[in-house]
């Protein structure tokens, strides 16, 4: 009776040692992100098409003192439920900054930044459907989705000033930049 019972113990552990190491999964998970960027035309082509923007500022990474109530989630991640008021102005420099393709780079790998968490999500909206881009500045890293699509990219430099100084006067919490960021991004442009 217990030589059945130890023969299929053993082939359970000889099958979950033939699966995916934890590594090989990790390294998946990482081409993954990086052959997302093939799709960074048609998101590019989406916000360009778009024609409205809602504006939501993320949970900081430590969020206390939040009622549930007051929160939603976009794609595993905690947003405050408020819209934000975004001027005329300001959505018409977001949407010209989502559509540059020199705004985003490909995924170059994990960095040490305690992990993705967004300062917000703008959602585009158009014909298409809808289009979310999760921003996290502290990462440089953006998540998009479109229907099934995914995109996960960085800010290139001069997409991740930008699009801070738009945002970051719409929330209490964003750090502003670190000056030397903004000297290097300042002689690059002269």
């Amino acid at each position: 009776m217990k030589a059945p019972l130890l023969i299929t113990l053993g082939l359970c552990i000889a099958g979950a040692l033939l699966k995916a190491t934890p590594l090989e999964q990790f390294e998946k998970i990482i081409q993954e992100r990086k052959d997302s960027f093939d799709n960074l035309p048609l998101f590019l082509e989406t916000v360009k098409q778009s024609n409205a923007i809602d504006l939501v500022e993320g949970l900081p990474r430590l969020a206390k003192n939040v009622e549930e109530k007051e929160t939603f989630e976009i794609h595993g991640h905690g947003f405050y439920k408020r819209i934000v008021k975004v001027s005329a102005n300001d959505k018409n420099r977001i949407k010209e900054i989502l559509s540059g393709e020199t705004s985003f780079r490909p995924y170059g790998g994990p960095k040490l930044c305690g992990g993705f968490n967004p300062d917000f999500c703008v959602g585009l909206k158009g014909k298409e459907g809808t289009s979310q881009y999760l921003i996290s500045f502290w990462c440089t890293e953006v998540k998009a989705y479109n229907g099934q699509l995914m995109l996960y990219v960085e800010l290139s430099e001069k997409g991740h000033i930008a699009l801070h100084e738009i945002l970051s006067s719409y929330s209490e919490r964003l750090p502003p930049l670190p000056l030397s960021m903004k000297l290097e991004t300042d002689r690059s442009n002269q």
